[in-house]
């Protein structure tokens, strides 16, 4: 069951800040060093101070990113640039985006969502792996801060659409923000204190079940943090604000929302010469008999042809794309058969039908890395594949695994049966801007 309850904000100070666009910014996993370095210039009271601020070679423990970003949100809050709210709210979020040729609005609402552990029949459930030195940061940055900067990002299913009504009526008001991000999104928020709406949404998600779409590591985080804020305070209710995490929640049954996929970039490979070889070198002749033991292989001359037959592929057979740098392939799995020899028959058949499980077991576990596990540090993430296949040939990354959308029907299936995916199996789009509002998890946003 969700237990969801409203809270009282902090948010940006409208007398202190003139445009919300200077001090908004996209979520702390999705920014390059380029791009930290455009919002660090961009406005002093910049959010990415706190999200994600930049290290000093000097560093220590006194005085690091953690305790500068700790040191900032006081003197925010001093000085008035953020002020928190004196009601306690659900804050309606709209998202207004375009995709291709189509224009979308996702919308749903902030809150905060009482912590649990995760558990087959429990009421918010996982899809993906998570990774250790993510969540080492983000801990490390929450006990610095006692606070959760940003949202974590979430789905409900409600394919009767019974808070439309509720979203309409509020929405058709003035926001209390309204900013455009630098991807042309538009985002809108509204305070919402009316106790009989807060009720009804309560109501209606309490019996439902919570689908983390994005923020796996900063919820497990969460976790972890109150049970230290439990062994250092002794007693415990329940009822305390580190009990609970902010969380965005949308209806995934709603056609406002969009996965993107989350393309692979190989850094390097185990061999003594260079991947994107394929002829010579006994590493490249025994990867060419995996490759093609397991995939039929079909070399494309352009993006375009290969995207068509991704496209096409979708809900048919396990594909996707490889580049690197010198040949653009489509892979299409052989034969199911052996697929689960190597994954082993443990493994449900929904996991397994997956392209990005397939992608990460056979082709960059089994294949490219001689059967063991890749590391963590070896893998990025880009929503974009031609900006995938430009880092390939501009020689930052040697490979590059191309992959089709996974559905949302998917991830409700993984999660419902206790299933992990790999990590940044989705990309869920559009995100939540950080920025809007930050949620304390103590009775002072920042304790001494």
């Amino acid at each position: 069951m969700a237990n969801i309850f409203p809270f009282k904000g902090i948010l940006y100070n409208k007398e202190r800040v003139w445009d919300f666009a200077l001090v908004t910014a996209p979520p702390y996993d999705v920014i390059s060093e380029k791009e930290q370095d455009q919002y660090y210039k961009i406005d002093e009271h910049n959010i990415i101070r706190l999200i994600l601020g930049k290290e000093n070679p000097e560093d220590g423990p006194e005085d690091n990113r953690y305790t500068r970003a700790a040191s900032f949100l006081k003197k925010w809050l001093n000085e008035k640039v953020l002020v928190e709210g004196k009601n306690n709210c659900i804050y309606f979020y709209s998202q207004e985006y375009e995709l291709g040729e189509v224009r979308k609005i996702q919308k749903g609402f902030i809150c905060i969502l009482r912590l649990e552990e995760f558990s087959e029949n429990g009421g918010v459930l996982p899809h993906e792996e998570t990774l250790r030195k993510p969540k080492e940061d983000r801990l490390r940055l929450m006990s610095a801060c006692h606070a959760n900067l940003s949202p974590i990002f979430g789905l409900y299913s409600d394919p009767n659409f019974h808070l439309e009504t509720l979203f309409k009526e509020n929405m058709d008001k003035p926001p209390s923000i309204n900013v455009k991000d630098a991807d042309g999104i538009l985002h809108r928020l509204w305070r919402v204190h009316n106790s009989d709406t807060i009720r009804i949404i309560q109501t209606l998600l309490h019996p439902k079940k919570i689908y983390i779409a994005d923020g796996h590591h900063r919820y497990e985080t969460a976790i972890s943090y109150r049970e230290n804020r439990r062994k250092i305070e002794g007693g415990f209710t329940g009822e305390e604000l580190y009990n609970h995490i902010m969380i965005y929640l949308t209806n995934m049954d709603d056609d406002g929302l969009t996965i993107l996929p989350a393309h692979r970039l190989v850094r390097s490979l185990p061999s003594s010469k260079p991947a994107r070889q394929t002829t010579g070198g006994e590493c490249s002749t025994v990867r060419e008999g995996k490759l093609n033991e397991f995939f039929i292989r079909r070399s494309c001359s352009s993006y375009e042809e290969m995207s068509k037959l991704m496209k096409d592929s979708i809900g048919r057979e396990n594909a996707f794309g490889m580049y690197n740098g010198k040949r653009l392939e489509f892979l299409v799995l052989r034969d199911s058969k052996k697929r689960d020899e190597v994954m082993g028959s443990g493994i449900p058949d929904i996991y397994k039908s997956l392209d990005v499980v397939v992608a990460h077991n056979l082709l960059l576990d089994h294949i490219l890395n001689n059967g063991r596990k890749m590391l963590e540090d070896n893998i990025t993430y880009v929503k974009d594949e031609k900006q995938a296949m430009k880092l390939v040939d501009e020689g930052k990354f040697e490979l590059a695994v191309l992959l089709n959308p996974t559905k949302v029907e998917q991830v409700k299936a993984i999660a419902s049966i206790g299933g992990k995916m790999p990590g940044k199996a989705t990309y869920f789009y559009p995100k939540p801007l950080s920025g809007l509002v930050i949620n304390k998890l103590s009775s002072n946003p920042v304790l001494s």
